[in-house]
């Protein structure tokens, strides 16, 4: 599902015209996907990897979570040794910046 949340925060004009093929292992369930971010849209696959990926990301769940929650970052996690990383270490240069940051506890109906 982390995934599919990453899919809802896109912002279009940040990524247009970009293309990343990334490959994730995760390390705690030994799940492997295929993530592919082009025409603005994130597509993924379970149980896949790209054989043209622009980098391979090996990490834990919980890293990944954190990255997403915006408690780190790709940088820092790499320098940390909680992200494994083989490929275009660039592609992940503005990473965050591709992302709508919400407040998530918004409400649904105001009064």
């Amino acid at each position: 599902m982390i995934f599919d949340f990453l899919g809802i925060k896109i912002n279009s004009k940040a990524v247009n015209g970009k293309t990343i093929k990334m490959n994730f292992i995760f390390t705690d369930t030994k799940d492997k996907y295929a993530v592919t971010l082009e025409n603005s849209v994130l597509i993924y696959s379970a149980g896949k990897q790209l054989k043209d990926a622009d980098v391979t990301l090996t990490l834990s769940k919980e890293t990944l979570n954190s990255i997403v929650m915006g408690t780190t970052d790709f940088a820092k996690a790499i320098k940390d040794g909680s992200v494994k990383l083989s490929g275009n270490a660039k592609v992940l240069d503005g990473f965050d910046g591709y992302f709508e940051k919400f407040d998530p506890e918004f409400n649904i109906v105001t009064p």
